[in-house]
């Protein structure tokens, strides 16, 4: 599912999110200036999630976001899995 603007997604995105869900996550694309990439929800709770390349670094309204309400910010598929206590 997407919600909000088009943009720009990162190229390990979709096999991260091929892989929250596989392992029963529920995940929302999202988009918009300083957002995360991705909502996800497991076990009545949900988490936002950037999604960077490996070595990426965060936009300025990123940075400004992540001051406010912190996020976690993922580049591998293990990196994402840990997020819910899974081992890759």
């Amino acid at each position: 599912m997407r919600v909000g603007q088009a943009r720009k997604r990162d190229a390990n995105e979709n096999v991260i999110v091929e892989a929250l869900e596989h392992i029963g996550i529920v995940v929302m694309k999202i988009s918009g200036e300083g957002c995360p990439d991705l909502l996800c929800y497991s076990r009545g709770s949900w988490l936002a999630v950037e999604v960077k390349m490996p070595g990426g670094s965060l936009t300025t309204a990123q940075i400004a976001a992540r001051s406010l309400a912190p996020y976690p910010v993922v580049e591998s598929v293990a990196d994402a899995l840990s997020l819910f206590g899974v081992r890759a």
